[in-house]
């Protein structure tokens, strides 16, 4: 079907009617047709160079032009951005001359309907003036009689169904309708839109590979793509600070190999195949908690949601990761808070409020007093020690690490602890061991200090075996001062070392061996690190334990001229 076209004088509405048949050109011919195909050719492959369609429009004008005879050619774009859409002349191509022509273009703003652009705009087909002189609706008469373009011709450009440009051409003669090039222009028209539609198709490929990669970049969550055979296509930045591996070394390996811990890769295995058989989702969409696999060999506990997305037409898996160790540490304080609440704590109570209530008794002998009172303070000891635990899991829950840092003298501090020790437990002998002229204070808060001096040598003792002694050795080092509880208990087993300051942890070899909230190292750690500071437990070679904590130095504008001083151990006796 031919598209609908209007001749000089003849518009007044007939492409809203029926439109006037068109007449042989007698222009025609087979040298019609070699221009006509020498300007496809040449219109293909400019385009086929091109990126952007307004960048080449001007090369494209200029081949309609040249190639078929005109003399101006423009290209009017339907605006997008404002209210009221209108044509706005975005390139324009004109013989030299036309000045005057070009700029009454570039100043003209169209509606629908008005001007032949606007005619085309409003009917979508081809429109074509044989006279500008005998048209009424030729805004643009006065300029072309001054440069003598006499004929037009304007066709549309659709992008899927709209109109998203007119293209019109203009010459000095007057030209009755040519259906054969109004055909090739309407060609060219829909070869325009063809390569519009595939430039924004691109374009916006580009924009979506542009946000999610700036999404996967700056996720704060681990993101892993695999396909149905469980293979990696995409490990984002967040995965390879998690998993201590990088995404070139990933991508292309299995999740079950990289990613899953030795115990869970069978059943990883057996709920992949089930679900690419069955489609019967189990953990899809939904957030399970789990444990995954670090380059290291460590493993970490994480949640995770699946989702999946077709790829042609085969399933594509991907995984949103979370690392909630710090969630699940705080949940585990939570809960040994609420334990130790509703359990521990009624011993001591108890305990206070029992004695007290005998110590009311009249005639209650003063020996049996005097012991009461011992056993209260005990007691009160042991409540006061358990709430200011409590006070640190309180705060390890929130996570709030904050601390007022000041100079601190450790060895005052453990020269005060011991004399407490020894009246507390007078079984046990306790020593002090540093160089006293070596003292430097740390860069600490006090009573967090004592705390953690006072829980490693409650553990101590707790665990000493009958009789035998405990040191405490101070040592002073370039940049930090060491502070260590050597006792003669059962020892540390290497594996567990670590693992002994973790609030949900017991050693199975000393289970039962000693009473008490069993909380009292995983508070030494952290408040440690509060501070700056590090723990450790180790077995000493000759038998017993070595706990022990470290905190920065104070330092000063001196520090950088002193001397290396290395520390003499004396054995100070203290209080006695």
């Amino acid at each position: 079907m031919l598209p609908r076209c209007v001749s000089a004088g003849t518009y007044h509405g007939a492409m809203h009617e029926q439109s006037s048949p068109r007449a042989p050109s007698s222009r025609g011919g087979a040298r019609g047709r070699d221009r006509q195909l020498a300007a496809q050719y040449a219109i293909t492959r400019a385009l086929a160079d091109a990126d952007d369609f307004m960048t080449v429009a001007p090369s494209l004008l200029e081949t309609l032009c040249v190639g078929l005879g005109w003399q101006a050619a423009g290209v009017w774009v339907v605006t997008r951005d404002s209210p009221g859409r209108r044509l706005q002349c975005d390139a324009i191509w004109t013989r030299p001359g036309l000045e005057a022509w070009r700029e009454a273009c570039v100043r003209l703003s169209l509606a629908v309907g008005v001007g032949l652009p606007g005619r085309v705009w409003k009917t979508r087909h081809p429109a074509w003036i044989d006279d500008l002189v005998g048209d009424d609706n030729f805004l643009r008469l006065s300029v072309a009689r001054q440069t003598g373009l006499r004929h037009g011709v304007a066709f549309p450009v659709l992008v899927r169904g709209r109109v998203y440009a007119v293209v019109e051409c203009f010459g000095r003669r007057i030209r009755g309708t040519d259906a054969g090039l109004v055909d090739f222009l309407e060609a060219v028209g829909q070869q325009f839109g063809v390569f519009l539609e595939r430039t924004e198709t691109r374009q916006a490929l580009v924009a979506s590979e542009a946000r999610k990669a700036g999404v996967l970049e700056g996720a704060v969550d681990a993101i892993i793509s695999a396909d149905e055979h469980g293979r990696i296509l995409d490990f984002n930045p967040a995965a390879e600070r998690l998993f201590g591996r990088l995404r070139a070394d990933a991508l292309g390996r299995r999740i079950v190999d990289l990613l899953v811990p030795k115990d869970l890769r069978s059943a990883h295995r057996d709920g992949l195949r089930r679900y690419v058989e069955t489609r019967v989702p189990h953990i899809l969409g939904r957030r399970v908690r789990t444990r995954a696999l670090r380059a290291d060999g460590t493993t970490v506990e994480v949640e995770l949601t699946v989702t999946e997305v077709a790829l042609h037409g085969r399933p594509m898996f991907t995984a949103f990761i979370r690392d909630i160790t710090e969630q699940r540490q705080a949940e585990i304080v939570r809960d040994r808070f609420l334990e130790i609440l509703s359990h521990e704590l009624r011993t001591p109570v108890t305990s206070i409020y029992g004695g007290s209530r005998v110590l009311a008794r009249p005639g209650l002998a003063e020996s049996d007093a005097a012991e009461l009172l011992a056993d209260i303070g005990a007691e009160a000891d042991r409540l006061y020690r358990l709430v200011e635990d409590l006070m640190v899991l309180a705060r390890a829950e929130r996570g709030a690490t904050e601390v007022i840092l000041e100079p601190v003298h450790v060895d005052r501090l453990v020269d005060r602890l011991v004399v407490a020790a020894r009246a507390q437990w007078p079984g046990v002998e306790f020593r002090v061991l540093r160089d006293p002229a070596a003292v430097k204070p740390v860069q600490a808060e006090e009573n967090y200090v004592e705390q953690i001096l006072r829980n490693l040598i409650s553990n101590a003792a707790k665990y000493a075996s009958g009789g035998r002694d405990i040191a405490v050795r101070v040592e002073y080092l370039d940049d930090e001062v060491t502070v260590r509880v050597l006792d003669r208990g059962p020892g540390v087993r290497v594996e567990e070392a670590a693992r002994l300051f973790e609030i949900d942890y017991r050693s199975p070899f000393t289970q039962g061996a000693a009473k008490g909230s069993g909380i009292g190292l995983f508070v030494a750690r952290w408040l440690a690190e509060a501070m700056g500071g590090r723990v450790w437990a180790a077995a000493r070679p000759d038998g017993g334990s070595d706990f022990g904590f470290a905190l920065p130095t104070m330092r000063d504008d001196t520090d950088d001229a002193i001397d290396e001083v290395r520390p003499i151990l004396l054995d100070v006796e203290v209080g006695s």
